[in-house]
């Protein structure tokens, strides 16, 4: 079997013989032989070939090739020769305006097609994190599973990337205020995190930062990536180890539970290298591949199958789906760096009343009944699905959460449509709940930026919609809303805009707050000293707030957790400020975001 990469002077060639067959949205691709993609080392230019068996002789084999990406390529023909005797062979590559062949021989230089290094930190007192598996612990696998111990190197090596995982384990001292170790992280916490191991001195090709965490402040939060809040193609996934259990009547529990991880390690591993959901891949702008719902493969979610939970992993064998092989072993490099990719749905408009599926999705300006916003202005929207069948349904409680399955498209003042990508991508637990007639789930979302830049950071009118897919072939979209955004009433304003729209501040405003972005936050605070009449000012102030107001943990790159006791001084300084603009702070940030905050500072600042 020939498979791993070649360098040459040229060209990175890639050759793959255990893809077989393709499931390609407009060319099925069946009995493959092997799949080759050439990348030209002087300006990136990629071409994927198909080789079929053209004809065999006593002594050799012949492989034709097929251009199957781009359909405009600069590859003219590919052919592979094999010694049936001595196994030797020979690729000879034809481009188009050359008049000569390349010729390639010898085995690749790596039997792999790339290689990544993995950062993993442990909390203390995380007794059981799971980076292998026994495939026969729980007695429900397919009957011709091998029995063996997996880990997650094995996995992604077999689907054709080195990965090497190498673990710290993280100390801390005993929280203060509980006085019972560290307490469940925020967003904003693990954020910081990132960002500070990245601060070091890293491996050249290491971009993942896996860390083994307790609990997220939402028990329902198995699992988080995050994209970085600087310019490099850099992830962290958290996996939260507390978050997992077992349904009441299982069986074997911890067996469940081990599976589960594992399952979900790997999936979120898949995520950082861009891998879609088997359920909504059709459109990544590469080979469109059809959805599968009924995938059995780590990128699908248990309960999507028919059967549910337990039928699929009945039929789990461990692997990733031949086009999940070909898309990370195969795509061009620049689609594995998920700050540059823009995977999901295509930035087409839907017609909100073409599915008639018992819900409606709705999208408002939060707390904005004129939808106008002041330059300068955070803008989030209200996210509401409605049960409008008449009759009782069952629900995943986070369908709304799963941003990852949300589309939101942003239509600007130019006729530009830009896919909101969130810094955050959540994994939750699936819940089911039942839905009451014209009751709703609702979620409030921080839209002006995400981690592809600025999307709302001119005057001008822009035009959102919605897409929710509800299942593989269910894309429900909501109304289109119209935003106003008001041109600047000073100088200042739009002298303070030029370092206002910067991916750092984006960064902050998501995920509400940071101590590590220190410059960034001395920036937002005279913002908010220069602009005190401004709603920007308001949003400023309680984001600080809330970050102020109750012991923060930093994750220090010596792998130490320090906790941040709250400044009573500086707490009261910021809260006399909120006071004169009580009502319209609770207004601009709506009743449960002020209660929230409120309920902060008088605990932890001590405040009558």
């Amino acid at each position: 079997m020939i498979m791993g990469t070649w360098n040459t002077d040229d060209f990175t060639i890639r050759i793959s013989s255990d893809l077989m067959h393709l499931n390609l949205k407009h060319n099925q691709l069946t009995f493959m032989d092997y799949v080759v993609s050439i990348t030209k080392v002087s300006n990136q230019e990629h071409s994927v070939i198909a080789l079929f068996n053209d004809r065999a002789s006593t002594s050799l084999r012949f492989f034709e090739g097929k251009v199957i990406y781009p359909s405009e390529s600069d590859i003219k023909s590919v052919q592979l020769v094999i010694n049936n005797t001595t196994q030797e062979y020979m690729m000879f590559i034809s481009r188009r305006n050359e008049p000569y062949a390349i010729q390639i021989r010898d085995r690749p230089n790596f039997p792999y097609f790339h290689k990544a290094y993995i950062a993993m930190d442990i909390e203390p007192n995380i007794n059981n994190v799971i980076t292998s598996i026994q495939t026969h612990a729980h007695p429900n696998y397919p009957p011709d599973l091998p029995n063996e111990t997996l880990s997650i190197e094995d996995v992604y090596y077999r689907a054709g990337i080195d990965l090497r995982i190498i673990t710290n384990h993280v100390t801390a001292p005993i929280n203060p205020a509980s006085g019972k170790g560290t307490p469940a992280w925020s967003y904003a916490e693990l954020n910081d995190a990132l960002l500070m191991h990245f601060d070091r001195k890293t491996e050249p090709s290491e971009r993942i930062w896996l860390f083994q965490a307790a609990a997220h402040e939402d028990p329902t939060l198995l699992g988080v990536k995050f994209d970085s809040a600087d310019e490099a193609q850099r992830q962290g996934l958290v996996i939260f180890n507390q978050s997992f259990t077992a349904p009441i009547r299982e069986e074997h529990p911890d067996e469940y539970i081990d599976r589960d991880k594992f399952r979900t390690t790997v999936h979120g591993l898949g995520h950082c290298f861009d891998l879609s959901h088997s359920f909504s891949r059709e459109s990544i702008q590469w080979l469109p591949v059809l959805n599968d719902k009924n995938s059995y493969s780590f990128m699908n979610y248990p309960h999507k199958v028919d059967g549910g939970t337990a039928a699929y992993f009945r039929n789990f064998r461990y692997i990733f789906t031949p086009e999940e092989k070909l898309f990370l072993r195969h795509a061009p490099e620049q689609l594995m760096e998920p700050v540059h990719s823009d995977t999901g749905v295509s930035h087409d408009f839907k017609d909100p009343t073409r599915q008639r599926i018992g819900l409606k999705l709705r999208i408002t300006a939060y707390n904005h009944p004129n939808a106008e916003y002041e330059f300068l202005e955070p803008v989030h929207i209200k996210i509401e699905l409605y049960n409008v069948s008449n009759q009782t349904l069952l629900i995943n409680k986070n369908m709304l959460e799963q941003l990852d399955d949300l589309s939101l498209l942003i239509q600007s003042y130019d006729g530009t449509t830009k896919k909101f990508r969130p810094f955050v991508h959540p994994e939750c637990k699936y819940i089911p709940e039942p839905l009451e007639n014209g009751q709703c789930l609702s979620k409030v979302l921080f839209i002006s930026a995400g981690s592809n830049g600025w999307y709302i950071d001119k005057p001008g009118v822009y035009v959102l919609q919605l897409i929710l897919q509800i299942n593989q072939d269910v894309h429900l979209g909501s109304n289109l809303l119209n935003l106003q955004v008001l041109i600047p009433t000073s100088r200042e304003e739009e002298q303070l805009a030029q370092d206002f729209f910067t991916r750092k501040v984006a960064n902050i405003l998501s995920v509400k707050g940071s101590y590590s972005l220190k410059a960034t936050n001395d920036f937002l605070s005279e913002v908010a000293e220069r602009l005190p009449s401004n709603k920007v000012a308001a949003h400023i102030l309680m984001m600080q707030l809330y970050r102020m107001a109750r012991p923060y943990k930093l994750l220090s790159p010596s792998k130490h957790i320090k906790f941040i006791e709250p400044d009573i001084n500086e707490i009261q300084q910021l809260w006399s400020k909120t006071s004169e603009h009580k009502n319209e702070l609770k207004q601009l940030l709506g009743e449960p975001t002020w209660k929230q905050i409120e309920a902060l500072v008088l605990t932890n600042a001590g405040r009558e």
